[in-house]
């Protein structure tokens, strides 16, 4: 089909007869489907335009996937590294055959090996978690010195 200048349409034509009143007619219409085309392309087009967007997000998303687990490894790895440190230096405080022990800054013990117990006269060490380091100071200004020459 062509328009009133001669271009090309794309259009879809359809005939048909009919019988009105005992006459036959026929009846023909036309269709412009190059609108209907072009609305496809551009969907089309639209489409094409977020898929490739997801795609990006998605290869994104596996990226930060991918740096969340290396994270999450290197952290276990990390706290990992961290309890054996701890362990060692828990074991070896506790095996020292010295007296030794940890007090807040305002003599609370926080924590005391088996060796100090003994030379206090207890056999447990958590029994002593309950005094205050001045609990065993005769002169209690002495501890007061120490921690102010630190």
């Amino acid at each position: 089909m062509f328009d009133k200048d001669k271009n090309i349409i794309n259009a879809s034509i359809s005939a048909r007869i009919i019988e009105i009143a005992g006459e036959q007619w026929i009846v023909s219409y036309s269709k412009d489907i190059g609108y209907v085309k072009k609305i496809e392309n551009e969907l089309r087009k639209a489409y094409e335009e977020k898929v490739a967007e997801l795609n990006l997000k998605e290869s994104e998303l596996d990226k930060r996937k991918q740096q969340i687990a290396k994270e999450i490894a290197d952290r276990e790895k990390i706290e990992k590294s961290l309890i054996k440190s701890e362990e060692k230096y828990r074991f070896f405080f506790d095996e020292l055959p010295i007296g030794a022990y940890r007090t807040s800054e305002d003599g609370q013990f926080i924590s005391v090996n088996k060796a100090f117990a003994l030379i206090l006269g207890v056999r447990n060490p958590e029994e002593i978690l309950k005094y205050n380091a001045n609990d065993f100071y005769i002169h209690t200004e002495e501890r007061t010195e120490i921690i102010e020459k630190q």
